[in-house]
């Protein structure tokens, strides 16, 4: 729900910027603009303007694709208390830590979709390569097969679905997101009641 809220706050944030500058809203599928982005809400900050190259530039100066956010970053004893419970929950359930480390970073630590969903990723490496290293010389036995066949096509998936992320309006993919969680719990509710 709070992924919802999110996604349609933002759609909303979008339509009004594109209506103030008299354009139509970027839509789904189009190249995104280079811009200085918020964190919380990824639209361009207040500070910066368009010029007749059509980019948005920040400060007069044309913003790096990988340059670090304006904005201060969370506090670390919040980040700390969040990446714990993040952590606590993953091993708890079971369940992959995208599910969880994506919402906590938008939801909790204010980060936009686009930064959350690559953060989501380098955190899930590190944990998981961890968690493998605790499990060695245990009793614990790995289904090898399965694990690198479903590796190759996760990698698979990733190189394919990055491109179209990249596309799409941050609005459309926190929305997608949202339904995607929507679709697993309503899963997980009916096989919990059936069994």
């Amino acid at each position: 729900a709070a992924m919802l809220r999110r996604g349609l706050r933002t759609r909303r944030t979008e339509d009004a910027e594109a209506a103030a500058l008299g354009t139509t809203p970027l839509a789904d599928g189009d190249a995104p603009i280079a811009s200085h982005d918020d964190p919380v809400l990824d639209q361009p900050g207040p500070d910066t303007v368009e010029t007749a190259d059509g980019l948005q530039h920040h400060h007069g100066e044309p913003d790096l694709p990988f340059a670090p956010a304006a904005s201060p970053s969370p506090r670390l004893g919040y980040v700390i208390a969040a990446a714990s419970l993040t952590g606590f929950l993953t091993g708890f359930f079971g369940v992959g830590g995208g599910f969880i480390v994506v919402p906590m970073l938008v939801i909790a630590l204010g980060l936009a979709m686009r930064r959350a969903s690559g953060t989501s990723l380098l955190v899930m490496i590190i944990a998981t390569a961890t968690s493998l290293l605790a499990r060695l010389g245990t009793d614990v036995q790995v289904d090898w097969a399965t694990t690198l066949v479903f590796a190759a096509g996760s990698a698979v998936g990733g190189v394919l679905g990055g491109p179209l992320s990249a596309k799409a309006r941050p609005s459309t993919l926190t929305l997608l997101f949202a339904a995607l969680l929507a679709g697993v719990a309503a899963v997980t509710l009916v096989e919990t009641l059936l069994l």
